[in-house]
């Protein structure tokens, strides 16, 4: 993923990257589209899908997230994907978090 990353900002490529991993969208994306059952039912640029997400499937799919933080080693606990996933925006240019 980081080598995708690497790609875009060196030769300013673009992707369509189809995934059902919400976790890897948010790592790699500066725009998400949500579907569900084959119909577009939310789009709009990452930072603000997944920290306001509009509809009732995005909210649903980013609070099915696991929180690897979890203190009770239950890892299904309820966490919003914007918390536990650093966005693109939040990295510096290797692929880590910003400090």
């Amino acid at each position: 993923m980081n080598l995708l990353l690497d790609l875009n900002a060196e030769l300013g490529l673009g992707y369509l990257f189809i995934t059902h991993d919400i976790r890897v969208a948010r790592y790699l994306s500066d725009r998400v589209v949500v579907m569900q059952a084959g119909q577009i039912v939310e789009d709009g640029l990452a930072d603000q899908v997944f920290t306001a997400p509009q509809h009732p499937y995005t909210r649903r799919l980013l609070e099915s997230v696991p929180d690897h933080r979890a203190q009770n080693g239950d890892r299904r606990s309820v966490a919003r994907a914007a918390e536990v996933i650093p966005a693109k925006s939040q990295r510096d240019d290797k692929g880590g978090e910003d400090s």
